[in-house]
Order: structure tokens, then sequence, then C-alpha cells
């Protein structure tokens, strides 16, 4: 585990980097390192050095690599999101398995990509997800849309993610479907973002296909 030695600039995104392999762990660090909004916290290459950087920097984020020693990286993020809610996981991976897309999703990531989309799309991840808001990239939307078709899909989805589905389905704002589940406007957002990671969608029209094809009630 190496934590970086110079103090920490509040104003910069503080990014803790998690991978095994070390050409890749040094090339993300000198990349990132680059912007100027970005900083990298620390490095580490297992999930043992990894619990140990989180607990000890605090970052703003987590760029994990799906292939980690020992437990993984989607354990990891299972773990992490538990320990350190406030902490978004960006998770990356080597493999093309469209299976690791639900895997990440399910295990609280708030972003995914395959290493083959570039360092440019990972810097703009990075960002977004800094700031609260969820990342896909094209590949793993295109394996989720491919996914998606199975006649399981629906055993994804919690029952309030089904709810807000339906809603949406509905054509109902999130204030309603906020009174109807007795819950707040910010936690359908929520909901609404966890559905447009599982399931590649973005728009409500395309939710409400969606909603149709596995029969939901609206």
């Amino acid at each position: 585990m190496k934590p970086n030695s110079h103090p920490s600039n509040p104003e910069k995104i503080r990014v803790a980097l998690i991978d095994d392999h070390p050409l890749i762990l040094d090339g993300l660090r000198l990349r990132i390192g680059k912007e100027s909004d970005l900083v990298v916290s620390g490095t580490a290459a297992n999930c043992a050095e990894a619990e140990t950087l989180v607990e000890t920097t605090l970052p703003n984020l987590i760029l994990m690599d799906v292939g980690l020693p020992m437990e993984g990286g989607i354990e990891m993020t299972r773990r992490f999101s538990a320990r350190f809610p406030g902490i978004p996981v960006l998770l990356i991976t080597g493999s093309n398995d469209p299976t690791l897309t639900h895997a990440a999703i399910d295990a609280g990531a708030r972003g995914f990509l395959f290493k083959s989309g570039g360092v440019e799309e990972l810097i703009q991840a990075i960002r977004r997800v800094a700031r609260g808001e969820t990342y896909l990239s094209l590949a793993a939307a295109a394996a989720l849309a491919d996914s998606i078709r199975a006649p399981d899909v629906a055993r994804t989805l919690s029952p309030q993610e089904i709810a807000v589905l339906r809603g949406i389905a509905a054509g109902h704002t999130y204030k309603e479907i906020a009174a109807t589940m007795g819950i707040g406007t910010k936690t359908v957002e929520t909901y609404r973002a966890r559905l447009a990671l599982k399931t590649g969608l973005r728009s409500k029209v395309e939710l409400a296909r969606f909603a149709v094809r596995l029969g939901l009630e609206c």
C-alpha cells in the first residue's frame, strides 16, 4: 500500500487506485496526476492493502480492478459499499464477461468500465462518479443490453426498483412515485439511477418499454 506523501488538496478529487498489475497501476497514477482537478491518494495491489488504503486516506473515489487477488474486486466493492457508503467505487476490468457488469452493480459499484475503453473515458468516468453520478461504459451498456433479453432479468431488481419502474411506466413523476411508496424524492432518484445501471437504459421511455417487456402491471 502506497499512500501519497504530499498533503491532500480538498479542492481536488482524491482517487485511491487499486490494481494488482504494477505497470497499469503506475500508468494510471501518472495519467491521473496530469489532471488539474484529480490527485491520487494512494495505491494498493491487493485486497488487504486496499482496505488499509481506504481506511487511512478516505478518498473521494475508489478506482479498482475487478480481478484482484484474494477476495476480488466485486467482493471488495460490496465491503466498501457497506463500510464507506459515502465513497463511490468505480470498477474496471480487462475481461469481456458480460455477467461482470451485473455483478459489479449488484455489489454497489457506481460505475463500470472495460479497460478497452481508453484512458480519456476513464478520466470522464472518475469525474462523473465522484460528483454523485453513475457511469457505465458503452461496452458495459452493450453487455447489459444483451443480458436483459434473458427471462430472469427481473430477479436482479429489488422490490423498490420494480415499484419505481412501474411508476415510471405509468407516467408518474418522481414526487408522485415517492408519495405512493412513502419515501423521499431523492430516494426515488437513487432507485432510478440503479435501474439505469442494471438495465443500461437511460430515458423514461426506454424504461417504460422495458417494464412492458417484463410484464409489469402499471
